[in-house]
This record gives C-alpha cells, sequence and structure tokens, in this order.
C-alpha cells in the first residue's frame, strides 16, 4: 500500500516483470500496468519480480528483488529525463539467489536514513544496502540503460556502462532461506528477520553487526518455516510472524529493546559509515 490515508494504491508484482497499481474500491482490473524489461538478459528480456519495496514517502520510484538475485530501481512514471520502467544505469548485486523481501528504512527520527534498506533472500543472507551508494563500472549494457526503458521500448545495439552497487553490509546468520526481513517502526538500528528453518532473529547494528542479539525458534516443537513479519507500528513492542503452518504468532518484545536510547540514531548512522569505508578499502586493496 502506498500513498496517503486518502489517496493511496495497491501496488502489486509478478514473476513474469508485470507490476500493476490498483485502486482498493474497484480490484476487478488494474488502474496501471507496467512491464519491466531488461535488454541485457539472456534469451529473455524479461525481469521475473521476486519481491518489491517502496521507500518510505515515495510513490513514483520503487525496487524490485527478482529471481537471478539482482535488486533494480525502476520509475513508475517518466520523470524529467528518466523513462517509466527498470533504470538499467544501476545494478544492486549480491545475492546468489532468488531475492524474497525489500525493506526501506523508516523516515522518522533525529537523522534521514531512508536511503538505507533490506533484502533477503534464498541464499540464506540478508543485505543492507544504500541507494545510489559506490560501485564498480561493468560490462556495457543495451541502449537506453541510461533513462531506462519504457515498458513499450525496444532495445538497439548501442551500449553504455552500467553501475554495480554493492551491499554495505551481509548478515549470515540464518540455517535457511530468509523469507522476510523487516526494520522496526521506531529503533534505528534494529530490525527483524525470519527463515526456513522457523527461527525469528532480532538484530541490533549498534550493538553488533555480525550475530543477532536475540534468535529464538517459534514454535519449537514443530518444524515449520516461517515466511512473513510484521511490527506493530504504534509501539513496536509486538512482532507478528506468518507461519508455513497457516499460523500466525505474535511475539512481545522488551521495552528496553525496542526503545531507542539517546543518540542511536548518531550511532546508526555512523555504523554505515563505517561499513561504507570499510567496503571501499577493501574495493580499493583489491585493485
Amino acid at each position: 500500500m502506498i500513498g496517503t490515508q486518502n489517496a493511496h494504491n495497491l501496488v502489486s508484482a509478478s514473476t513474469d516483470g508485470t507490476v500493476c497499481a490498483w485502486g482498493v474500491d474497484r480490484l476487478a482490473e488494474p488502474e496501471e500496468v507496467l512491464e519491466l524489461l531488461h535488454p541485457a538478459h539472456n534469451k529473455t528480456d524479461e525481469v521475473s519480480v521476486t519481491s518489491l519495496g517502496f521507500p518510505d514517502s515515495d510513490t513514483k520510484t520503487f525496487w524490485v528483488g527478482t529471481e537471478e538475485g539482482n535488486v533494480y530501481a525502476a520509475n513508475r512514471h517518466d520523470l524529467g529525463g528518466l523513462k517509466r520502467g527498470l533504470v538499467q544505469t544501476e545494478t544492486y548485486r549480491g545475492h546468489s539467489g532468488p531475492v524474497t523481501s525489500i525493506d526501506f528504512h523508516p523516515l522518522a527520527g533525529a537523522v534521514d536514513l531512508s536511503d538505507l534498506f533490506l533484502t533477503s533472500g534464498v541464499d540464506w543472507t540478508v543485505k543492507l544496502w544504500k541507494r545510489g551508494a559506490a560501485g564498480t563500472s561493468t560490462a556495457a549494457t543495451e541502449a537506453g540503460a541510461a533513462t531506462g526503458l519504457a515498458s513499450s521500448a525496444a532495445p538497439t545495439s548501442k551500449s553504455t556502462a552500467a553501475k554495480v552497487v554493492s551491499p554495505i553490509l551481509s548478515f549470515e546468520g540464518a540455517d535457511d532461506y530468509v523469507y522476510d526481513a523487516r526494520w522496526h517502526p521506531h529503533h534505528p538500528a534494529l530490525f527483524g528477520t525470519v527463515d526456513g528453518a522457523g527461527k525469528f532473529d532480532l538484530w541490533n547494528l549498534n550493538t553488533d553487526t555480525e550475530i543477532p542479539i536475540i534468535s529464538t525458534p517459534v514454535a519449537p516443537n514443530a518444524s515449520r518455516g516461517l515466511n512473513k513479519l510484521a511490527w506493530d507500528r504504534r509501539e513496536g513492542r509486538r512482532a507478528a510472524i506468518g507461519s508455513s503452518d497457516g499460523k500466525v504468532y505474535v511475539y512481545e518484545v522488551a521495552q528496553e529493546l525496542v526503545t531507542p536510547k539517546e543518540g542511536e540514531w548518531e550511532q546508526m548512522r555512523k555504523t554505515v559509515n563505517t561499513a561504507l569505508a570499510a567496503n571501499a578499502s577493501a574495493e580499493m586493496g583489491g585493485r
């Protein structure tokens, strides 16, 4: 769901690369249809979308995770010099399999961190990304990449270099597919993940970027995968977890874990900047 209380749409995506916007009072047919294409893909230029996310307060640009493991930005409409469709000048590359979720950092608090987003994947990892972060130039992609393709555009033989954006951090504590990763609505460094092994993990990046602060099996007497996570947005004390057994489990998290202390927002910015600097240093060393 995107937009405001009085003007909003439901946006959906499917593995055939089709993105639809729907009016919630009329679901017989979509109000908008956009086909995502990438001419550099082998055999077919179709983009197989497996996850979809909008930044907070943005209804025009969205990001998609794909079956191949890449993440791309896309425009719903023509925006200045940019065409509607996939933005092909950037590829967010880090997962080695389908991307199962995308979640942007809430636009709230003392520091704007809304350019950060999380992805989860079937490669048992969660990645932290920064929109438009420094990347490396790779082999050229088909023409039209500088502006992205409209749904009706056709590739030509010309080419232009595309930028590959790497994740800031990778979290690899899972023992199975990670199906969902969601930022906490109030704490800037806190997010939760759920996986196919039945674990609910809680991470605080200001405390540790390598291991979760809490890892608990949900319904430990039943071997069930967990595939959805949602936070109570009012207080952030409760996490609702969807399971493959058809049930929803609700966990209450201790107040001291979800209440940000003074300086948490600034500390989160430092955590991100430190990771970015480390990545830049590693890239220079590799060269």
